[in-house]
């Protein structure tokens, strides 16, 4: 692009794994004179969002899980703090709720998910969330009113969903608060964890009874109600605290720009990572409906996943300007780890398979090199001790949040990462 043309717009929707590793390879790729990087985020900050459920149980401080994405900006990138409602695509324009339109040239899409609450009635009004951090303080804030308002009695948590989030979360909280709450973990399929290896699906069910929590599989939840869930087989378990870990769908603001969408909601895309039909936008993240040539399977949403996709997606963006061959999208799961409480947890890598505080560590390291690249390593270097601190033998006590009243105000690598 000569001198005197009009600078081209590059628009980064959505600040999570996918879209801010796109938005550093293209601020640090493209010439500041002629392109113009947005980054458009609903908050200044990038969250390490598989690990909120931390936050959510009252176990960390919202300080360690997040990083100020205005660290990270220089030109020729820009930050923009707003809330997208939807995209008008033949107009090449982002339409925002609380700012003025913002004109692309080209796009990329990282706008997360919703959950996905399968048409169950009830679950929507009665359940919480963990996977945002406004659902993590949400819950975080109703479970302290619950024990606090419990007196001698012992609250009934279900967690549902027996994925990452599910055991990570019941984990959390058994070791949070030992003897003061029950916790039952509800699974639809045969068994939590789906995916992983047997050997490792045992270590993590005997690590969890072994904590108190019960766990409920093979049958599907069927409804919620105020103070009880229901079962497909007519069985219902009363509770006082429902966690809603089950799954998630695309961001409904990819429907509403109608973009071509999948049955789980997200964009359906080349093997280029270009929505079907429309070549300048890219999706990443959870945003994205990706088949994986090698399996004819979906690539599931993953914080490795969407670190590999915004990477290739900026690359390709960047060939298509300067008309270079661009690249297919070759998914690399190397592999995947949960932690399940205090200084234990499982995972691996490749065939290599680990449990305990190794599976712990090897995760910590894999969001400090996330962090590193991102800019903010020292924010989590305080929860990279705490598994070495419980491993000594020395008692770690959470942070004990209270509700937000009036009167109190509230307060991309290449490594596995889930």
């Amino acid at each position: 692009m000569g001198d005197g043309q009009q600078r081209s717009t590059i628009a980064v929707l959505g600040a999570g794994y996918g879209g801010l590793t796109a938005f550093l390879e293209l601020e640090e790729r493209l010439d500041r004179r002629t392109h113009d990087v947005v980054l458009v985020n609903a908050s200044p900050y990038h969250y390490f969002v598989t690990e909120l459920h931390t936050l959510a149980t009252g176990v960390e401080e919202e300080e360690t899980l997040r990083i100020p994405l205005r660290r990270m900006i220089r030109p020729p990138g820009r930050l923009l703090v707003a809330r997208v409602d939807r995209l008008d695509l033949q107009a090449r324009t982002v339409h925002l709720e609380d700012a003025p339109p913002l004109h692309y040239d080209h796009c990329i899409i990282g706008l997360g998910s919703d959950p996905e609450y399968f048409g169950l009635p009830g679950v929507q009004e009665h359940a919480l969330v963990v996977g945002n951090p406004e659902g993590a303080r949400l819950l975080r804030d109703q479970l302290m009113k619950l024990l606090a308002a419990a007196g001698d009695t012992r609250p009934h948590c279900i967690v549902a969903g027996g994925g990452l989030t599910g055991v990570e979360t019941a984990g959390e909280l058994a070791d949070a608060y030992p003897g003061r709450l029950h916790t039952t973990l509800v699974e639809a399929g045969a068994d939590i964890m789906a995916g992983f290896d047997p050997y490792l699906v045992r270590e993590a069910r005997r690590v969890l009874e072994d904590k108190g929590i019960t766990l409920h599989t093979g049958v599907p939840i069927s409804a919620a109600g105020d103070g009880s869930i229901s079962f497909r087989d007519g069985s219902t378990i009363p509770c006082d605290l429902l966690i809603w870990a089950g799954g998630v769908r695309g961001s409904g603001i990819l429907a509403r720009s109608g973009l071509p969408i999948s049955a789980k909601g997200r964009v359906r895309t080349d093997l280029y990572l270009r929505a079907e039909g429309v070549t300048d936008v890219y999706l990443v993240g959870d945003a994205a409906s990706f088949l994986d040539p090698a399996t004819g399977r979906e690539v599931p949403p993953s914080a490795q996943a969407a670190v590999q996709m915004g990477r290739t997606a900026a690359r390709n963006l960047l060939a298509t300007m300067t008309g270079q061959p661009l690249q297919a999208f070759v998914p690399r799961i190397k592999g995947a780890f949960a932690s399940l409480g205090k200084g234990t947890g499982v995972g691996y890598i490749g065939d290599d398979k680990y449990v305990g505080l190794p599976a712990t560590v090897i995760k910590r390291l894999i969001e400090a090199h996330h962090a590193y690249e991102a800019g903010g390593l020292v924010p989590i270097l305080g929860r990279f001790v705490r598994p070495l601190t419980c491993w000594l033998g020395l008692r770690v006590r959470p942070r004990r949040y209270l509700p937000a009243t009036p009167a109190d105000p509230p307060r991309p690598p290449e490594l596995p990462m889930h």
